[in-house]
C-alpha cells in the first residue's frame, strides 16, 4: 500500500478529496488492500461492537493512517486535513506545536 506504484486514498491531496473525506473512505481501502491489518485493528479496538465508540471507523482510520504515514510520508491525508482543522479553526500556538510532535498535522502558526 505504501509503495508508489500502489494507488491510496492516504495519498491524495487533491481539494475534492478533502472536502469528501469520509473515514469509511479509509475503511473501504483497508477492506480490498488491508484486511488483517482492518481484522487486527478491530479486534484491538473493539470496534466490532462499537460500544466504546459511536464512530469505530474513525479509531480504526486514525490508528491505520499514523501507522502508513509513519512508513511512508505521502501517506499523509488525514494529518492534512487536521491541520486545516486546526488552521482554520485559528488554534493556538501550543495545540499546533502538540499535534505536531505527536506527528497528527503539519500545523504553523
Amino acid at each position: 500500500m505504501c509503495s508508489l506504484a500502489s494507488k491510496s486514498i492516504l495519498r491524495d491531496s487533491s481539494i475534492e478529496t478533502l472536502q469528501s473525506f469520509s473515514w469509511s473512505m479509509i475503511i473501504d481501502e483497508m477492506k480490498t488492500k488491508a484486511p488483517i491489518a482492518l481484522a487486527m485493528l478491530q479486534g484491538c479496538t473493539d470496534a466490532s461492537t462499537s460500544q466504546r465508540s459511536e464512530h469505530p471507523n474513525s479509531i480504526i482510520g486514525l490508528i491505520f493512517a499514523i501507522l502508513l504515514r509513519h512508513q511512508n510520508q505521502s501517506m499523509n491525508l488525514v494529518q492534512r486535513i487536521i491541520s486545516v482543522i486546526l488552521y482554520y479553526g485559528h488554534a493556538q500556538k501550543q495545540v499546533g506545536t502538540f499535534v505536531d510532535l505527536i506527528h497528527l498535522s503539519f500545523f504553523k502558526c
